[in-house]
């Protein structure tokens, strides 16, 4: 009878800890954010998973691979449009600094679309025929505004941060895929081709970036000329060293696209482009959410602390566990749930997913920390290790050309490596970070 009311006392005491467990859990602002950010990720995803089988029904793969050659294309001179001032809107102590700063970035934004819009146009038979992008000619003027609609978006998702607003951040991955897949499909039903595609990724990207104005969260009233050249002097190292760092590491993760492209044909690159849509949603599902909160709280503790191992820890260790499900899934059953829900078509996409796996799952756990190197304000560090990691890339898909099977192993192995050293160098100087502030402190 002893015994029995031993037990269970200690069972209740157990279920009493469990429960507050689970409550402090959810009481945790960053959880909380997280799971905000992961509601409008869940439902964007979602309308991904359910449309994407129609669409590669009125697409074939060139169209898919055409589409894949200018999204590239602009997803390497977008990322960097703003000249990256926009990741300083979520820096300042003083809330009367973002107001300068989304003037500065929309600012160069609107430059280096003009100017990439200009470059293109004279020099288009030596840019396109570089990237065997030569079907691109007849749409040239669409690349500067689709250079425009990303940076525009990175830039209203920035504010956004700054403002904790993560239910609007939601709502911006909802408009957007929603934008961008609902227009392919009824632009596609009447008339499919990979234009349709285009316009489609344009609309969805300008769409969801008008939130920020529609919730009227910057103004540029009375704005002092002397505090603007104040700020871009103070905020130097993200247009000298932060730009070519992004731009090195997105073209980094968009060579594949330009390897196949050039040395194979663009049905092989579209089923590449369906494996990484299909590979990148379970990682973006909780990837991107787990980034942008990230970002916001470890740029708040490191401004109140001055220390960031500890929500860096933690961080990675969520990443490890959460992105362990979709990598053995991927790895295990890709072929069978590509064929079923593709159509046999596209089943080489399966055997591409498998071999991609491994490089997505590490790409996953380095992702949602890379902007630690911002926080410190040792972009350069990032930088160095990008153009390493490009030229690793680009030697190993180039050694192993001979099919696009060992293209992609070769791929896949190299950029593991690439980020799990990401992670021990980040590791590193944050350990540094945190001993200078130990001594100096």
């Amino acid at each position: 009878m002893l015994r029995f009311g031993y037990q269970s006392i200690l069972t209740f005491e157990i279920y009493v800890i469990f429960v507050q467990m689970i409550k402090q859990f959810f009481q945790s602002e960053f959880i909380r954010n997280t799971l905000k950010l992961l509601t409008g990720t869940a439902l964007s995803s979602a309308i991904g998973l359910l449309t994407l089988p129609i669409i590669t029904r009125l697409y074939t793969a060139e169209d898919f691979g055409n589409y894949q050659l200018f999204y590239s294309i602009v997803i390497v001179l977008g990322g960097v449009a703003c000249l990256k001032y926009e990741l300083a809107i979520v820096l300042p102590k003083k809330d009367d600094d973002v107001n300068y700063l989304a003037f500065i970035s929309l600012g160069t934004l609107g430059l280096f679309s003009m100017l990439t819009a200009l470059v293109f146009y004279l020099f288009q038979d030596f840019i396109l025929g570089f990237l065997n992008a030569e079907i691109l000619a007849d749409y040239v003027p669409l690349i500067g505004i689709g250079v425009f609609a990303v940076g525009l978006y990175q830039f209203g998702t920035n504010i956004l941060l700054r403002n904790k607003r993560f239910n609007d951040i939601s709502k911006n991955k909802i408009l957007m895929t929603g934008g961008n897949q609902g227009g392919a499909l009824l632009l596609g039903y009447f008339a499919p081709s990979f234009i349709w595609l285009v316009v489609s990724f344009v609309f969805g990207n300008l769409l969801a970036a008008s939130i920020v104005f529609y919730r009227k969260l910057i103004s540029f009233k009375d704005l002092d000329m002397d505090r603007v050249k104040e700020l871009l002097v103070i905020h130097k190292k993200f247009p000298l060293l932060n730009t070519p760092n992004i731009f090195i590491n997105t073209t980094s993760l968009q060579l594949p696209v330009f390897m196949i492209s050039k040395y194979f044909s663009a049905d092989i690159l579209g089923l590449f482009n369906l494996a990484s849509r299909v590979s990148m949603i379970p990682m973006g599902l909780m990837g991107t959410s787990i980034s942008q909160v990230y970002y916001q709280t470890a740029s708040q503790a490191y401004n109140e602390t001055g220390d960031l191992l500890g929500i860096y820890y933690r961080t990675l260790r969520k990443l490890a566990v959460l992105g362990l499900a979709p990598f053995l899934l991927m790895l295990i059953f890709a072929p069978y749930f590509v064929d079923l829900i593709f159509g046999e078509d596209w089943a080489d996409t399966g055997e591409y997913m498998q071999i991609m796996s491994f490089y997505v799952y590490f790409q996953f756990l380095y992702s949602p920390l890379s902007r630690t190197f911002i926080i410190l304000n040792r972009q350069e560090i990032g930088f160095y290790i990008s153009i390493g990691a490009m030229a690793i890339r680009l030697l190993s898909m180039y050694m192993f050309r001979d099919s696009i099977t060992e293209m992609l192993i070769a791929l896949s192995v190299s950029a593991s490596g690439i980020y799990i050293f990401y992670n021990l160098v980040t590791y590193h100087y944050i350990l540094r970070e945190k001993s200078k502030k130990l001594h100096t402190g």
